[in-house]
């Protein structure tokens, strides 16, 4: 599936942990790339590239999104994941909110799934 078929292209931001100040986003491009930035308030962002991704599709409706780098492995990694529409949540411009929530990652079992939801214009 080509990047911008997966829905993923643009910026996605983590639920904020509790007392944190900081602002996690994952960051899809058209080109196939990822990058986490991370925003601390009176520093600059860093980022961390995942390098390229791809996301393969099955009939049913959880998907598999591999990245071709991840911290301390060798290998690509694969995460299962679903895309959704938040309940009665309108986005800036362009609709609906759409939540993206990673499932587990394929050699990984017992993580706990995360969620991040899609960042739209104002």
């Amino acid at each position: 599936m080509t990047p911008l078929a997966s829905g993923l292209v643009g910026e996605w931001v983590a639920s904020r942990v509790t007392g944190s100040p900081d602002t996690t986003l994952l960051r899809f491009s058209p080109d196939g790339t990822v990058e986490q930035v991370r925003i601390r308030p009176g520093q600059k962002a860093s980022r961390t590239p995942f390098g390229p991704f791809r996301v393969y599709a099955d009939t049913g409706r959880t998907r598999l999104l591999c990245f071709a780098f991840r911290r301390g492995r060798a290998s690509p990694a694969c995460r299962y994941f679903e895309v959704d529409t938040l309940p009665g949540a309108t986005g800036g411009g362009q609709g609906r909110l759409r939540r993206l929530r990673l499932l587990d990652w394929v050699t990984d079992k017992g993580g706990a799934p995360e969620t991040w939801t899609e960042r739209t214009p104002c």
